[in-house]
């Protein structure tokens, strides 16, 4: 078994397509887009289930979970701020893997955690007409700028 991949990164873009439900102030997510270079892919199919995963769980770690921590303890009243999705909620991934002629093995399981946020925080920002710059985003973040907006219309 090769075990070189975990020494040599792969490659990752995002795209994260939302719109906001002003009522609720949170963010309706429509799709995620993947592109991976990840070099030889031994397994299409587990390597998209790895990366859905890691997708869905970027998105929580960016918006939903907002877990606050008190002298690194988690507050008992913080328990409900992590919500795990039903699968109704889980928005659509789809990964594309580039081709890559290499044949070399490549890391790809944590790439979802380095551009997913991103593509959130920055899909947000679009949808808003506001540039958030801070993940986690919280839903009064989202409440200040619908509130402001209102105010100055």
């Amino acid at each position: 078994m090769d075990t070189s991949g975990f020494q040599k990164p792969g490659y990752a873009c995002a795209v994260v397509e939302l719109s906001i439900d002003i009522v609720e102030c949170i963010p309706k997510i429509r799709g995620v887009w993947l592109g991976i270079a990840g070099g030889k892919i031994i397994s299409a199919n587990r390597a998209k289930r790895n990366l859905t995963r890691g997708a869905v769980q970027a998105l929580g770690w960016a918006f939903a979970e907002n877990i606050e921590y008190t002298n690194g303890m988690l507050p008992d009243n913080q328990y409900y701020n992590f919500s795990i999705p039903s699968p109704a909620d889980i928005p659509p991934v789809y990964i594309d893997f580039l081709h890559d002629d290499s044949g070399e093995t490549r890391g790809i399981g944590e790439l979802p955690f380095t551009c997913v946020p991103a593509a959130f925080i920055q899909a947000v920002s679009q949808a808003m007409d506001y540039s958030f710059v801070s993940i986690p985003l919280k839903r009064k973040d989202i409440w200040e700028k619908i509130r402001r907006k209102k105010q100055d219309a």
